[in-house]
């Protein structure tokens, strides 16, 4: 009497098996009974992956017959079983176990203290057929459809007669007409937390908490279960008449439970709300199929390969299949601006999004302010201007074409912060010296009024231009051969050298045609090829 869900996907399901067990066990026909009986006590619970359901209840005059059963089912492995009990004091009165997988449904009924007749029967399903054996005699395999009397035992003998004692065939019959509505609305226990398990394909969760793949599927399956239950309580006298009976009986409520349940399974029932072609989807009000699922039309996107967008977006662009999220604001390249943005033009002839009333700059697409404008990527805000290519800059700092935040702007062209330094009206750099006004790469003479060039230094004294120094302490100088240039004095070099080529510290003169350059090595300079030089 207890529902396990998701038995649709093992047929022969539980809760038309358990109408047989109310067959096989020889239950008087409870429309004898005068109203339901006192609500049974239920609990649902979840270990794992397995829920648990149980069921207790009790019948007649002490010592009373008592009635448990207990179910379970993994909704990782599918598999299902189920144990009912009755007993009386410390005996054993019926004991029934089912075993339900994908492929198999086993019920065993064994027969205790009350009963004459019968010890064991067994009930499977073998294909579309069924097989009954009692207490180890078979029958030859029957269809729900067949009439009793055809069904015959293996061993050619006429089938056993089960006889019950009246006190306990009254039990059963109050056991027969208990209610199954307060079961149905069990609250989860304490401990029926429905488990977050990556495994579940959990979609939906019923009043019960437990999974469902559509809204209302796992009630279906609870309402085929309560209104077959009638199926097996019709049949249930038929087991101390016409055991051939009960399972014939029992068989057909296992096929009339199935189709309710393939029922539910059908398009545009509770289990599979639409059919897309050919997956059931939908469950909201309003669904419509978008491909091969459901999902309302203001999500369905795509023309050639319809798809939905899924909860919270919205179709934006049929033809090109762009989602965005319900809030959007308007379409921008593949996508959408956010609400309040803008899609504006950006660099190279693209799009971008941008709040409302700003421009997109350079190559970025920063979002800047109409209030601002535009410095390569960046945005120079009030008071500034532009100093190309990207530099923001104070108007008060603006040095020639260059920022100057420091001021030392000479002659109002060029910047001249340090290592550099300001000499006369010359901006020179960190190596020079200030000589007479001009910056000098060379030697200062003269106090201070000539720059002599490295090449012509020569003492106190400086070369006149294609003489070299050949005594720096008496500032003798020599003329250098036609078509070399004077080398600096003092470093090792050559008097003088090709013109083109490098003075070297080693006494030699460096091809710079053959990419040869003077190079620190670690025996003092030498000529060696560019690409070889570290420096």
């Amino acid at each position: 009497m207890t529902w396990i869900p998701s038995l649709r996907r093992h047929r022969p399901s539980l809760a038309a098996a358990l109408v047989c067990v109310l067959a096989l066990g020889g239950v008087p026909n409870a429309s004898a009974a005068t109203a339901p009986r006192k609500n049974p006590s239920c609990t649902k619970q979840l270990d794992g992956t397995t829920e648990v359901d149980t069921l207790a209840a009790r019948a007649g005059a002490s010592p009373p017959y008592l009635l448990a059963e207990s179910s379970s089912h993994d909704s990782t492995t599918g598999a299902v079983t189920f144990h009912q009990a009755v007993t009386r004091g410390q005996q054993n009165v019926l004991t029934v176990d089912v075993v339900v997988s994908a492929s198999q449904l086993t019920l065993t009924t064994t027969y205790g203290k009350g009963f004459k007749g019968i010890a064991t029967s067994v009930l499977t399903r073998e294909g579309d057929m069924f097989r009954g054996v009692v207490d180890g005699r078979r029958t030859a395999l029957f269809g729900a459809t067949t009439d009793p009397k055809t069904v015959a035992f293996e061993d050619g003998q006429p089938a056993p007669r089960l006889r019950i004692r009246p006190d306990l065939k009254k039990a059963l019959k109050k056991f027969a007409g208990l209610s199954l509505d307060t079961c149905k609305r069990v609250p989860k226990s304490k401990g029926a937390v429905r488990p977050q398990d990556s495994t579940l394909n959990c979609p939906y969760t019923d009043d019960l908490g437990l999974c469902e793949p559509f809204p209302g599927c796992n009630n279906c399956d609870r309402l085929c279960f309560a209104s077959y239950i009638s199926c097996g309580i019709g049949a249930v006298t038929s087991a101390a008449v016409c055991i051939p009976c009960a399972f014939v009986s029992g068989a057909s409520c296992i096929e009339e439970e199935n189709a309710c349940s393939q029922l539910c399974q059908a398009p545009g029932h509770p289990c599979c709300p639409l059919s897309c072609e050919g997956h059931c989807s939908g469950g909201a009000t309003g669904d419509a199929c978008c491909g091969g699922e459901a999902c309302a039309p203001d999500e369905c996107c795509g023309t050639t390969n319809p798809f939905c967008c899924g909860t919270g977006n919205t179709c934006a662009d049929r033809n090109l299949g762009i989602c965005c999220p319900d809030t959007h604001g308007p379409v921008c390249n593949n996508g959408c601006c956010n609400s309040g943005e803008s899609c504006v033009d950006g660099f190279n002839n693209t799009k971008t999004c941008c709040a409302t009333g700003s421009n997109a700059c350079g190559p970025d697409n920063t979002c800047c302010p109409a209030s601002q404008d535009c410095c390569g990527s960046n945005c120079c805000g009030p008071g500034q201007t532009c100093i190309q290519p990207v530099t923001c800059c104070n108007v008060a700092d603006v040095c020639g074409s260059t920022c100057c935040p420091s001021h030392n702007c000479v002659n109002g062209t060029t910047c001249c912060d340090a290592p550099n330094f300001q000499c006369g009206a010359n901006c020179c750099g960190a190596l020079d010296s200030c000589c007479n006004g001009q910056c000098c790469n060379g030697q200062c003479l003269n106090n201070g009024s000539t720059c002599c060039p490295p090449e012509r230094a020569c003492g106190a004294s400086c070369c006149a231009v294609g003489f070299a120094c050949t005594d720096p302490a008496h500032g003798t100088c020599q003329q250098c051969p036609g078509g070399e240039d004077p080398c600096p004095a003092g470093q090792g070099d050559p008097l003088c050298c090709a013109t083109g080529t490098l003075c070297c510290g080693n006494g030699q003169c460096c091809d710079t045609s053959a990419d040869m350059t003077c190079c620190a090595t670690a025996s003092g300079p030498a000529c060696i090829p560019t690409s070889s030089c570290v420096r």
